[in-house]
Order: C-alpha cells, then structure tokens, then sequence
C-alpha cells in the first residue's frame, strides 16, 4: 500500500531541471577571472547544487575575504549571463501537476540562492505549481535541512512523516535525514553515480525519470 503525503518537495539542481550549462560557466569564468587556474566546465559539476561560497572554500585554501571576492564574481556572472541557460527534465511539469492533482501541495528546498531560485522558478513556470519555493540565504548560512524545514512550515504542514523530499545529492537525504522526512533519490541528477552511494543513502527508492515519482504516491 502506497504511502499518504500531504508534502512532496523537490531539491531544484539537478531533480527539476539541469542547470548544470549555466553553473558550470559562471563558475570557470570566476575562477579564471580571480587568477586560481584555468578549469574545464566540465570540472565544475561540483558546484551544482551547494552554495558557491562553500564549494570554492573546499577546493582553494582561501581567505575569508577571498572566497567573497569569488563568490561575488560568480554571483554577478550567473545573475546576469547565464542563470536561465537550463533545460527543464522531460516530463517534470506534468509529473508536478499530476501531483497536485492528487490533493498534495508541492515546493521548492534549493541551496541555490533564494532570489535565483524564485527567478528561474518564475521563466520556466514552477512557481505557479508551488505552494512553496525556499532557497538559500546570501551568505549560504543556511543548511539544507533548514531550507527543507522552511518549505514545511511555509506549507502549513505539521505532521514531518507525511512529507516526501525528492533530490539528487546526499545532501538532500541527509536534510531528509535529520528532519526524519522520507526521502527518494533521482539518478537522473548529479549524484548517486555509484551503487556504494546509493546503498549508503537512506531511501524509499531511486528514480531514473520524473515520471517515476508517481509510483510512490
């Protein structure tokens, strides 16, 4: 027997759309621009889906000062080049509405920030099918079960054992995790790449198409 939600949250990178293209840019040009190498775009996956600040700091031995000075290169470039250049995922607004369809609410717990979150949210017409759309603070302070939590209670849903997070990271399961949320993990994303990964998340399942989500609802 299928599991009754009241909630079903999407993480945004990776699970709604691929907004790898545009990420992946903006995050070579800052790092060249502030003279730290001359990466591949490709090397830049790991900055899809957690805030650049925190990313950029795990990678280069930088100053406090000096991870803003990027992060702020980054921001500027991605705001104004290359934040819409994504693809939705085949299938990912029907599966929403069929969602809906069935008395759920839906929302949006991205660690991109708040403001590009709502942005991209708003072009690519999710915003209209979310009760919710949650991202990240500008200093990236927040973590991800925070933002999870914030969707929740924005929704007005009290009961955590009734809603579902769909993501593509272990960040997004380990949100889940804390916050004891039911958690299902989409392959199709950025993360999962390896079965030791997968066997390590804890997960109803893993999804390899948006559509897929419908057989856990």
């Amino acid at each position: 027997m299928k599991k009754q939600y009241d909630l079903v949250i999407f993480d945004f990178d990776g699970t709604l759309m691929d907004t790898g293209e545009g990420v992946r840019a903006s995050a070579a040009y800052a790092i060249r621009k502030c003279g730290l190498g001359d990466p591949s775009e490709e090397e830049m996956n790991v900055f899809i889906g957690p805030p650049f600040n925190v990313q950029i700091a795990r990678m280069y031995p930088l100053t406090e000062e000096q991870v803003w000075e990027v992060t702020t290169c980054f921001r500027d470039h991605y705001s104004t080049v290359n934040l819409l250049k994504a693809r939705l995922y085949d299938g990912i607004l029907e599966t929403i509405d069929e969602i809906r369809n069935l008395g759920i609410k839906t929302a949006v717990a991205t660690y991109k920030r708040e403001d590009y979150a709502r942005t991209i949210c708003d072009a690519f017409h999710f915003t209209e099918r979310m009760d919710a759309v949650e991202g990240c603070d500008f200093h990236g302070k927040l973590s991800k079960n925070d933002i999870i939590r914030n969707s929740i209670e924005k929704c007005g849903i009290s009961d955590y054992s009734r809603v579902l997070m769909i993501g593509d990271t272990v960040n997004d399961s380990e949100g889940a995790k804390q916050l004891s949320v039911d958690f299902l993990g989409a392959l199709y994303g950025y993360g999962f790449y390896t079965a030791e990964e997968r066997e390590s998340t804890r997960a109803l399942g893993f999804v390899r198409t948006p559509r897929e989500v419908l057989e856990y609802l």
